[in-house]
Parts: structure tokens; C-alpha cells; sequence
């Protein structure tokens, strides 16, 4: 629409700078600061040995930018979401973008500001398309303004994701351009389902692992129970 049929109209003229707002970025760094201060402070107290170790090899990652991939084993009872959830709140908290992903969207759901891994990095459904799949972002998208300048990617249920959606989100994040439930292998065989784990791939290779052991529920009602490492 002309500006002059709108000014007449007693509209505000729309800026360029307004029309190319980038909102998924802005939602990223309008975290409310005086949340974040009180989840960090509450919830550090209550860490334990394990969890603590885990919380301080993330930050220190994220402090020094050495874009290290870690993993995390955390069964069921061991906190794991409790974590997660105070180190997004310590990035955050430093004005840097934290991003959080999980394979579901029930998973999603319990993480603050989390959404499906598919919709954050824009996964291609059909990963079979391509021999070396990469996600749809583009260079100069405001997608791929975010993920440049995103401090930490947290991904819940990883394991879960075909281990071509994770290489492609890898990829991806690299410049090229274009445990508790087994990957969708859709009319697959048996063998299809294991060479799709992500612990087939030889991007496993490149990844330290982590491992909270000490069940919390149980604990909360008196008895301490260590759980078996599952990697």
C-alpha cells in the first residue's frame, strides 16, 4: 500500500528496520532477567557433586567457546530436566543466546523457551533425500542469524532423532549450506533401527560423555540408589 493512503488514514508509516525484525531472535534475548537471577540462585544450591561437575563443564565450554558436543546420560530420576533448566538459565542470564530443542514436543514442553528440534533447525523430513542431508536454512536467513550467534544448543532426547537429522543440524551449523525410545525407522528392519542410532554415527566419535547417577526420587524418600551407566 502507498505510505500517502496510509498517513491518510492516521496510521503509522512501517519502517524497513520494523518490517525485517527478526522475532524468533528477539524472544531469544528478552528473557526476563530477575526470573533467570532467582531459577539460577534457588536451583544451584540444590545441585549435586555429579550435577555440579556436569553444570561447570557446560559453562566453562560456553565461557570459553570451545564448541565442545557433550552428552549427557541421565536415566530416569536422576534430575536431568532440574539441570538443564538452571544452565539455560545461567546462559541466558549473561545476555547470551541459549537454544533448547528436544526430539518431542511433550519433551519440548518442559523446557523454558523449548520447542521441536525439526522446527528450531528446520530438519528435512525426508533425510533419505540426500546422501549428506543439511537443514533448510540459508545463509543469510534470520535463522541462521540466530544459530551463528547462539552460545549453547541444549537437545533433549537426542538419542531419539535419526542420526541423520542430528549430522544434518551438524553440518548445518558448519556452514553447509542445504535410550529411551529407538529413532523412527517407519517400515524399516531391525538393522535399520540400530545403524540410525545416533551412536552409529561417526559424529559419536567426536562427543564426551557425561553421566548423572544418583536417582532423586529415590533419594527424596531415603534411600540412595545409583543407577548403571548406559554408555
Amino acid at each position: 500500500m502507498d505510505e500517502s493512503l496510509i498517513s491518510q488514514y492516521g496510521l503509522p508509516t512501517p519502517t524497513v528496520d520494523e518490517e525485517r525484525i527478526n522475532r524468533e531472535y528477539a524472544s531469544e534475548i528478552n528473557y526476563n532477567p530477575v526470573e533467570l537471577t532467582e531459577i539460577l540462585q534457588s536451583g544451584f544450591s540444590n545441585l549435586t557433586e555429579e550435577q555440579r561437575q556436569t553444570y561447570d563443564r557446560v559453562c566453562c565450554s560456553v565461557d570459553n567457546a570451545s564448541g565442545e558436543i557433550l552428552f549427557l546420560d541421565a536415566p530416569g530420576g536422576t534430575d536431568k530436566t532440574f539441570l538443564t533448566k538452571i544452565i539455560l538459565a545461567r546462559i541466558r542470564s549473561l545476555n547470551k543466546i541459549a537454544l533448547a530443542v528436544a526430539s518431542s514436543g511433550i519433551a519440548a514442553t518442559l523446557l523454558p523457551g523449548g520447542r521441536t528440534a525439526h522446527t528450531m533447525f528446520k530438519i528435512l523430513i525426508d533425510l533419505n533425500s540426500t546422501e549428506s542431508p543439511v537443514c533448510n536454512v540459508s545463509r543469510n536467513s534470520d535463522k541462521a542469524k540466530l544459530l551463528r550467534d547462539c552460545a549453547l544448543i541444549v537437545w533433549d532426547e537426542c538419542t531419539m532423532a535419526n542420526q541423520k537429522a542430528v549430522e544434518a543440524v551438524d553440518r548445518t551449523l558448519r556452514g553447509h549450506s542445504r535410550s529411551y525410545i529407538h529413532p523412527d525407522t517407519s517400515r524399516g528392519t531391525r538393522a535399520d533401527e540400530i545403524t540410525a542410532c545416533l551412536k552409529c554415527s561417526t559424529l559419536w566419535r567426536t562427543i564426551t560423555s557425561t553421566h548423572l547417577s544418583i536417582n532423586m526420587r529415590a533419594r527424596l524418600g531415603g534411600v540412595e540408589i545409583k543407577v548403571q551407566r548406559l554408555v
